[in-house]
């Protein structure tokens, strides 16, 4: 039996990989904990910060990095 939070992070380990040859900004939002769980260089460089305190954020990256008005119509979205 495989366990989901390992296919997690070997799935979340190959996207690193290829993560820096799109141009764009990849993020891998954990929905059960409404966490980061990976965001490309590029993502981090442009919050100025690590993928650790994105994780340790949790669900205050929302609040932290969006408008709160935005964020009425944008979270429950991503929940669904």
């Amino acid at each position: 039996m495989s366990n989901p939070a390992r296919s997690l992070y070997q799935k979340i380990a190959a996207l690193e990989k290829m993560g820096e040859e799109f141009p764009a900004v990849i993020i891998v939002h954990n929905l059960d904990t409404q966490s980061v769980e990976y965001m490309s260089a590029k993502g981090q460089e442009i919050l100025q910060t690590s993928l650790p305190e994105l994780r340790a954020m949790g669900p205050e990256y929302f609040h932290r990095f969006f408008n709160p008005q935005d964020m009425e119509d944008y979270l429950p979205r991503i929940m669904r």
